[in-house]
């Protein structure tokens, strides 16, 4: 609680990238959206490629949005507002460059 919450985010994404999960931009913050983007994630280059060579279609894999969720709704309810959502909207799974998660404030 003493980083608040766009503090505590940041210092989870810089713990990610030193523990090997990929260098982590904050891309957006705001009240109601959060971008998050994952650069070089080795957990999404090997679940893609395990996938493909099962011949599976890959999708998106990676938890990076989920941890995120966790700490922005914690300081969510804290302070009386709506829950926010995640989801992965470019995996490298899937072939993309980097993956990026939407936090969105759910109605």
């Amino acid at each position: 609680e003493e980083y608040g919450v766009k503090g505590a985010l940041e210092r989870y994404l810089a713990e990610n990238y030193l523990t090997g999960f990929g260098r982590t931009e904050l891309v957006e913050f705001g009240d109601s959206r959060v971008v998050i983007r994952v650069y070089g994630s080795l957990y999404g280059e090997e679940a893609g490629r395990y996938l493909r060579d099962r011949g599976m279609k890959p999708e998106p894999v990676c938890t990076t949005g989920y941890v995120a969720e966790g700490i922005l709704n914690y300081f969510a309810e804290k302070g009386g507002k709506p829950l926010f959502s995640s989801r992965e909207v470019k995996c490298k799974a899937m072939g993309d460059e980097y993956c990026e998660f939407l936090l969105e404030r759910e109605a």
